[in-house]
């Protein structure tokens, strides 16, 4: 990345240069022209402003694209960087809510029950994906602390799992295989 943002400030000096080379270049003509008597010499400096005039217009033009660009690549990094946060909580939120779920309906003794906990359960998630452990906090941790909040109790959850680090492709958020990794023991 380093390399891409010396190459864009050489490519940005370089564009500055031209531009004040091209508007001198371009003012002795406009200044030639205008002082000069012979219509043959006034014609021919006269074209030349237009072509020098016309290369800072260029130069002029080539830095606000990449002024452009750059402001662009910017706004597209931030985005994909919210987009991936997104996956993530949404991810970490699936993961959850599936094995405290699976929990809930086990573990009580009517469906009605189950059903009041489950909408519980997505009140909950929705508050813990708001904070800043929520994708970094041990997965078997955050179950067993949203069944006790819910009133289930004589639940222990036990990982099999070492406790996973918070980003997802470093060893992150749990694979597929891991989400089965939750084992429950009826305390009673």
């Amino acid at each position: 990345m380093s390399s891409l943002a010396d190459m864009t400030e050489r490519h940005a000096a370089m564009l500055a240069r031209l531009a004040d080379a091209a508007e001198r270049v371009a003012m002795k003509h406009a200044e030639r022209a205008l002082t000069c008597d012979d219509p043959k010499i006034e014609a021919s400096a006269t074209a030349a402003f237009h072509r020098a005039a016309r290369s800072a217009r260029q130069c002029a033009a080539l830095e606000a694209k990449l002024r452009r660009d750059a402001e662009q690549t910017g706004r597209d990094c931030l985005a994909r960087e919210a987009r991936e946060l997104t996956f993530q909580v949404h991810h970490r939120r699936s993961q959850i809510g599936a094995a405290t779920e699976h929990l809930i309906r086990t573990e009580t003794a009517s469906e009605a029950e189950a059903e009041r906990l489950c909408d519980e359960l997505d009140d909950l998630l929705d508050i813990e994906a708001l904070t800043e452990g929520f994708l970094t906090e041990h997965l078997p941790a955050q179950v067993t602390r949203l069944c006790k909040a819910l009133g289930i109790n004589g639940i222990e959850v036990l990982a099999v799992l070492p406790d996973p680090s918070p980003l997802v492709g470093e060893g992150g958020l749990p694979s597929r295989s891991d989400e089965g990794s939750l084992r429950t023991l009826n305390s009673s």
